[in-house]
């Protein structure tokens, strides 16, 4: 929120965002109009184009909020982890990022248009941040991109595990399931071999 933003607009921005984000909760974003917005908001037509162009405009300005929420938590975490950082503070960051963004990320994966796809824009966000991790720390990787790939789908394996159920399993818990099921993995390989 900007300081010379008036809060009267930063409140009913946040209540056409929120009317938004409860339609697509019931609906899919081609049945989501205008006029639902406005029904579900309790505001006017004028009051809805003072601040959006239409129903793609609102989802794209959301979109880009939340994502920019999701790659200044994966930031921190990857900072945090740089500057020595404790695991239970690296966590407890990544959990808030996590518990804010990701229920709104995963309503608005929803959405597929030519400017919003929720899935590949995060896995770019941890891509990058992997690579920039690696790099800040000296990392030299035989296969940079095709290890960031791994990690990178190992991440969003997770927070959609998480998203479907939710708080059942910490992330050392899935690590600790990833290295099993890796190993057992290479077991039966070596076995067929």
């Amino acid at each position: 929120m900007s300081s010379n933003e008036d809060l009267r607009v930063v409140k009913t921005k946040r209540c056409i965002e929120a009317a938004f984000m409860t339609l697509l909760e019931e609906h899919s974003f081609d049945k989501i109009t205008v006029q639902k917005i406005l029904t579900q908001a309790l505001i006017s037509k004028g009051t809805f184009y003072a601040h959006y162009l239409d129903k793609y405009d609102l989802a794209e300005k959301i979109s880009a909020a939340t994502l920019q929420e999701f790659q200044t938590g994966i930031h921190e975490r990857i900072t945090a982890s740089l500057t020595g950082a404790d695991n239970k503070t690296i966590m407890e960051s990544l959990l808030h990022t996590f518990i804010t963004t990701i229920p709104k990320l995963n309503l608005l994966k929803k959405i597929h248009t030519d400017k919003i796809d929720i899935a590949h824009d995060m896995q770019q966000i941890i891509t990058r941040e992997y690579l920039t991790l690696q790099e800040k720390q000296g990392i030299k990787l035989e296969k940079p991109n095709f290890r960031a790939h791994i990690v990178t789908t190992f991440i969003l394996g997770f927070l959609e595990w998480q998203g479907a159920h939710p708080f059942e399993n910490t992330i050392e818990e899935y690590i600790r399931e990833f290295k099993v099921t890796v190993c057992n993995y290479e077991k039966m390989m070596n076995n067929l071999s």
